[in-house]
């Protein structure tokens, strides 16, 4: 009977373990997290891992959504396209995401930002373009969840989801993952109303891909935000100290 029953309450818990979401983590593996960054987890599997084995060997590099969360060990996307074109105002900031994906570890990723030029030869530098690494950090509530609350966590899961930005040089991709990338592009004051077009290189040591950029510049000028005119209320509930 003891063995009997020893069996019938681990059965449970393998089940749990073995229907995992998408994103999500075994909560046993996660340690209390600590008041600084911690180091990025990497113990996700796929949740569809045949969709791996129908991807091409090598780096896939495309634009992905802005409005779009893309997890660690999914296939992010079903179509790739490496054109990204948007309209702004002169003063304004505009923002892209660029996916990096392959079913193999591909070493010394790096990306290569080159000068945006219109038709008249006028450059949008180099130095206006920022990219900034997404970092995978923990949630309690998986992608879109619609029931989670401010002041209730849910302490029995745990998911990983693209959320914190770092500076980078380079980094590595292991098999079956995703790295996002974060573009921003600032668009100077001063910058004559025009299309301006330039390229983001991605190399690794055996691969190479090209990103295609393209910036419509309007006339309207953007004000700094300290000549903004805005109202802000601010409301306050005194729970945490009651």
């Amino acid at each position: 009977m003891k063995n009997s029953a020893l069996i019938f309450a681990l059965f449970p818990c393998f089940v749990s373990l073995a229907q995992l979401k998408q994103g999500q983590v075994d909560p046993k593996q996660v340690s209390l997290p600590r008041q600084h960054d911690l180091p990025e987890y990497t113990f996700d599997t796929p949740s569809y891992p045949s969709r791996w084995g129908k991807q091409k060997e090598g780096l896939h590099v495309a634009f992905g959504s802005t409005d779009e969360l893309y997890l660690r060990s999914e296939v992010p996307l079903s179509f790739e396209t490496q054109w990204w074109e948007e309209t702004g105002w002169r003063g304004e900031r505009l923002n892209a995401q660029v996916l990096v994906w392959s079913p193999d570890t591909i070493q010394q990723i790096r990306f290569k930002v080159n000068d945006l030029l219109n038709a008249k030869g006028l450059v949008i530098g180099k130095n206006n373009i920022q990219l900034n690494m997404v970092r995978y950090v923990l949630s309690n509530y998986p992608y879109a969840a619609k029931n989670s609350q401010c002041d209730v966590s849910a302490k029995d899961t745990a998911y990983l989801v693209p959320d914190r930005f770092e500076n980078f040089e380079r980094f590595d991709l292991p098999g079956k993952t995703v790295r996002p990338v974060w573009v921003s592009v600032e668009i100077p004051v001063g910058t004559e109303p025009g299309t301006y077009s330039g390229t983001i290189e991605v190399n690794s040591e055996k691969h190479h891909a090209a990103l295609n950029l393209r910036i419509n510049v309007q006339h309207h000028v953007l004000p700094k935000p300290r000549d903004w005119k805005f109202r802000l209320d601010l409301w306050q509930n005194p729970w945490v100290i009651a």
